[in-house]
């Protein structure tokens, strides 16, 4: 576990030691109210060396990148690239994930823009609905953003699709 210290540790606008807890980064934070743990708090549990708590918590999942909590810390601790390190370890060490559902649509979302070159909301949407075994609950959004013109029924135009599948043929990409 004490390998992903390591790992923030060797990366630019990551050091630990300097959060002081100011929650600055958890003031700014607009899912905050959704999170298990606090970004602030997240900090807390690798600076004390919980890594269980930290790498079983919902709040890198539900992060979604904004890097309001990042601007927002006096210290310029790049947090949102903390929560990135986790759900990488996680991932590669085939431990639970928190937020299975959330997960799962990324991994449609890239799907898509390896297939296309761009993301079809529409297939997205579909696959995503079609895995979670809820295909109705979103019914109504769904049908009004066909109606406003922001799904479309064909995959968006993309020239360098062939240069995109060979970058993700070199990081080994796969469903």
């Amino acid at each position: 576990m004490n390998n992903i210290i390591d790992k923030l540790n060797n990366l630019d606008h990551i050091n630990l030691s300097l959060c002081m807890q100011c929650i600055s980064c958890t003031n700014g934070c607009p899912f905050v109210h959704i999170m298990e743990h606090p970004p602030h708090q997240i900090i807390r549990f690798l600076q004390l060396g919980f890594m269980d708590k930290a790498l079983s918590s919902n709040t890198p999942w539900i992060c979604v990148g904004c890097n309001t909590c990042s601007y927002n810390c006096p210290m310029a601790i790049d947090i949102s690239l903390i929560f990135d390190v986790i759900k990488e370890h996680v991932i590669k060490n085939k431990l639970p994930i928190p937020e299975p559902s959330i997960f799962e649509f990324h991994k449609q979302v890239l799907n898509s823009i390896k297939k296309y070159g761009r993301v079809h909301k529409l297939e997205v949407m579909f696959n995503f609905k079609l895995k979670s075994k809820d295909l109705f609950s979103d019914i109504t959004i769904g049908l009004k953003m066909f109606l406003k013109k922001k799904l479309h029924l064909r995959p968006p135009n993309f020239d360098s699709i062939k240069q995109l599948k060979e970058i993700f043929e070199s990081i080994k990409y796969e469903k």
